[in-house]
């Protein structure tokens, strides 16, 4: 996991707390290439992608504030970095929001009403 310490973006992160070690993570059908960082406190996640001009006009974010207005528990944006392509999210832990609504509590009941 250390040698990650050189992954792109890192220095970036490094300007806000002390990075202690990356872990890569499984990306997901897009380019987007995920980290999570432990800081001494927490957890992060840096999401690397080609670079942007507007992060407003993100479809990712699009989709990550209609998700928190309706009140589905998504990642907070603490950090973007438009030029190289950099996002410092919340790190909600390895359980997909796919992943909680196929296995849920009531998953059967909705693969039912499908």
């Amino acid at each position: 996991m250390n040698n990650l310490l050189n992954a792109p973006g890192i220095a970036w992160v490094s300007s806000f707390f002390k990075v202690l070690c990356v872990e890569s993570l499984p990306g997901d059908a897009s380019t987007r290439k995920y980290y999570r960082i432990r800081a001494p406190d927490r957890t992060y996640i840096l999401m690397k992608m080609a670079p942007f001009e507007d992060a407003c006009a993100l479809p990712f974010l699009a989709v990550q504030k209609y998700l928190q207005d309706i009140g589905v528990r998504v990642p907070r944006v603490f950090e973007v970095c438009e030029g190289d392509g950099l996002l410092l999210l919340e790190d909600l832990g390895d359980v997909t929001l796919l992943k909680k609504i196929t296995n849920g509590p009531s998953s059967s009941r909705r693969k039912r009403d499908l």
